[in-house]
C-alpha cells in the first residue's frame, strides 16, 4: 500500500522548490523502506538511487541523503555486493560527520557497518577504529541517541549494551593472542555489569549478552590451549555455557539453546568427559527432530 500510494503522488508531483524535492525524495525514501522489507532488494536500492537523484543538491539541513545511502548499503549488501554496500556506507558516513548535529543513531550504525565489513575481511585493528568511532559518537549524548531509538513500548536494545558484545565478537571472530582473552574479560565485565542493571532488557538486550558468553565459550574451547591462561580454559568454557544454558531456559533470555548446547557438547569431548556430552548431543538430535516432525 505504501509503494502504490507513493506511486499514485510520483506520478502526479514535479518539482518547483527545494522543498518539492525533498519531498520527492521522502517518498521514494518509503519505497525503498517497503522495498526492503518485501525483501525485493533490486527495487529498494532503484529507489534509493531515484531518492538520490532528486535530492535537492543545496539542501543540506536534513539527513536524508545520508539515510538513503545508509539504507542503500544494506539492500546492496543483501545482494552481496560488498564493495558498492561499503562506499554507499562511507558516503552516508561522510555526510552525516559534515555536520554539526547529525544523527547519531545512524552515524553509530554506520561505523557497525563498516566495523563488520572490516572484520569480515579479516582486518581486526580497522574493526576496532570504528567500533571505537560508534562509542565516541554514542558518548556524545546516550540519552538522546537511546530515546531516539525507543519502540512504541519504549523499549530499545541500547548501544551501551551492544558495543560490548560488539567487541566481544572481534575477539571471537579474529582473536588468537593473551590480550584477546583479557579483552573479552574486560568487555564480559561490562555486560554483567549491565545484566545486573534495573534497566537492563530481557526482551531486546539478552541476546547480547548470551551470544557474548557463547562467543566467549567456544573462543576458549578453540584457542585456549595454545595460550597461557591461568585457569583451566574448558572449565571456564562449560561455567560459561552453563550461565547461558540457566538464562535462556529459566530466566526467558534470548539465545538458541541447541547451539549452545552444543558448544557444550564441544567442552565436554575436549575434556574426555564423553559420556556426558553424548546425552547433551542425543538431546539436542531429539529437540530437533521433534520441531521437524512438526512442519
Amino acid at each position: 500500500k505504501v509503494i502504490q500510494l507513493s506511486d499514485s503522488i510520483l506520478k502526479k508531483v514535479e518539482p518547483k522548490s527545494q522543498r518539492d524535492s525533498l519531498r520527492i525524495a521522502k517518498l521514494y525514501y518509503h519505497k525503498l523502506e517497503s522495498y526492503y522489507k518485501l525483501k525485493n532488494f533490486i527495487s529498494s536500492i532503484d529507489a534509493a538511487n531515484k531518492g538520490l537523484d532528486v535530492y535537492p543538491n543545496f539542501f543540506e539541513t536534513s539527513d536524508l541523503k545520508a539515510i538513503l545511502y545508509y539504507k542503500r548499503a544494506y539492500a546492496e549488501k543483501s545482494l552481496n555486493r560488498y564493495l558498492k554496500s561499503r562506499q554507499s556506507m562511507l558516503k552516508s558516513i561522510e555526510i552525516l560527520e559534515s555536520y554539526k548535529n547529525p544523527n547519531l543513531d545512524y552515524l553509530i550504525g554506520g561505523y557497525l557497518f563498516l566495523s563488520s565489513d572490516e572484520a569480515y575481511h579479516g582486518n581486526l585493528n580497522e574493526a576496532k577504529r570504528y567500533l571505537r568511532l560508534a562509542e565516541k559518537s554514542y558518548n556524545r549524548d546516550k540519552t538522546q541517541v537511546d530515546k531516539s531509538r525507543e519502540g512504541a513500548n519504549g523499549e530499545n536494545d541500547r548501544y551501551e549494551v551492544m558495543l560490548p558484545y560488539r567487541k566481544m565478537y572481534l575477539c571471537y571472530s579474529l582473536g588468537k593472542t593473551a590480550q584477546d582473552s583479557t579483552e573479552f574479560e574486560i568487555e564480559l565485565a561490562k555486560l554483567k555489569h549491565l545484566k545486573n542493571q534495573p534497566d537492563f532488557g530481557v526482551k531486546y538486550e539478552s541476546i547480547y549478552y548470551t551470544q557474548a558468553l557463547n562467543h566467549y565459550a567456544s573462543w576458549l574451547i578453540k584457542r585456549g590451549e595454545s595460550l597461557p591462561l591461568g585457569y583451566k580454559h574448558i572449565e571456564k568454557a562449560l561455567l560459561l555455557l552453563d550461565e547461558v544454558i540457566y538464562l535462556v531456559e529459566e530466566k526467558g533470555y534470548s539465545g538458541l539453546i541447541s547451539n549452545i548446547k552444543f558448544n557444550k557438547c564441544k567442552a565436554l569431548t575436549s575434556s574426555n568427559k564423553l559420556k556426558e556430552a553424548s546425552f547433551i548431543l542425543e538431546q539436542i538430535l531429539k529437540n530437533l527432530s521433534a520441531k521437524s516432525s512438526l512442519k
